[in-house]
């Protein structure tokens, strides 16, 4: 490790100090039948909210030319609420309205206007503040009851906000909470990881994490089950039953892939104090040949949980240019130009490695000592940079 001061990357060294981060932590509900009943009109009655604020909006819009405001919106419900009263909690009530003038405001800035929500497009209920629920180890909403929670782990605060949100015939309670970060601690070991399709990813010390390809191993039962689907008509009792086994086997293969980021990234930051990756185009990659194996691997998804774990460990993740990190001799500088089928790095240098693995290291140098340093001007010439194996 070098030090920060003379880093590159000094600018992105956070601040020794605790820090406040805020994660979300998912839980599995256990309702009751009547609680799966009160649930599912919980869930019935936000979409109406949803749905009936958009028609609101847009028929102001048509006749007077102005648009309605989320505060307009929320007071006129406050009204109702006081005139007629209400069985569920004002913070559930109030976020249909919240999510539709985040809709707009998404609009406004990237185009593509909210839709009405159908059954099967609206998912979760949501309370926005603290006001009318209470998590104490089982979720107790007002309207709902007191819910059975599989809580497989502590959480660190009070949570700020709850959503629940149905996935097929299972209901998740997701809870927003505040913790205090670990302050960054650079000393340690520090390690580069080029993420790949033959494996998974292959780390800077010669580690190979296999590539365990959930979607390819379960494309055809997938197959089988999406062919049965199209077979089925449409709107029939049959249909909707062979519909919900191809989301179950869809969620199983997500299901796998997700635990499998966690527990990888979570050995990684145990081990390391400084991991650089690739600062990739991931959605270019995804539109290339080999789209189906990219978005299988779940690239994206991957380094967002290994920030946010790092993030909390007191750990550090560096981007870094990837651009002819494959290429690149680790041992000398030389650049020389290799097909995807070449595995191997052997340089006239004399330095031989796993194509990943070479790559690997000349990611860790980049972040370590700056992309600047790499420059040379051939294979066994002068440089200024040391070797990073």
């Amino acid at each position: 490790m070098t030090n920060p001061k003379t880093s590159p990357v000094a600018e992105s060294v956070v601040e020794q100090m605790a820090r406040a981060i805020v994660r979300t932590y998912r839980f599995k509900l256990k309702p009751t039948r009547a609680q799966h009943s009160r649930l599912r009109e919980a869930l019935e009655h936000s979409r109406q909210l949803y749905n009936a604020a958009l028609e609101e909006r847009i028929d102001c819009y048509r006749k007077t030319g102005k648009g309605r405001s989320y505060f307009d919106q929320t007071a006129a419900m406050t009204e109702l609420r006081q005139s007629e009263g209400s069985p569920w909690a004002w913070s559930m009530e109030s976020a249909p309205l919240k999510a539709l003038d985040l809709a707009y405001r998404a609009f406004f800035k990237r185009g593509g206007f909210p839709r009405f929500k159908g059954r099967d497009w609206f998912k979760s209920i949501g309370w926005n503040d603290q006001i009318g629920w209470k998590f104490d180890g089982a979720f107790d909403a007002k309207g709902l009851g007191s819910i059975r929670v599989h809580q497989h782990r502590a959480v660190p605060s009070r949570p700020r906000v709850a959503r629940v949100k149905r996935e097929g015939r299972h209901w998740y309670l997701y809870l927003v909470c505040k913790s205090e970060a670990l302050p960054a601690n650079d000393n340690g070991t520090a390690t580069g990881l080029d993420l790949g399709l033959a494996s998974f990813a292959a780390l800077a010390d010669g580690t190979l994490i296999p590539n365990s390809r959930f979607g390819r191993k379960a494309s055809g039962d997938l197959r089988r089950k999406q062919r049965a689907l199209a077979r089925c008509k449409k709107g029939s009792a049959r249909r909707n039953k062979v519909r919900e086994r191809v989301a179950q086997a869809h969620a199983s293969v997500r299901r796998a892939r997700r635990t499998f980021h966690f527990q990888t990234a979570s050995d990684l930051v145990r081990r390391y104090a400084l991991i650089a990756v690739e600062n990739l185009n991931i959605k270019g990659l995804a539109r290339s040949r080999l789209a189906r194996d990219v978005n299988d691997a779940a690239w994206g998804q991957f380094i967002q949980i290994l920030s946010d774990k790092a993030e909390s460990a007191g750990r550090r993740v560096v981007k870094v240019d990837p651009r002819g990190t494959s290429q690149t001799c680790p041992a000398c500088g030389a650049v020389k130009a290799k097909d995807l089928k070449e595995r191997v790095h052997s340089c006239l240098c004399g330095f031989t490695a796993d194509r990943d693995v070479a790559a690997a290291q000349v990611i860790l140098h980049r972040a370590v000592h700056g992309p600047a340093e790499a420059k040379t001007t051939g294979c066994g010439a002068s440089s200024p940079r040391r070797a990073v194996a």
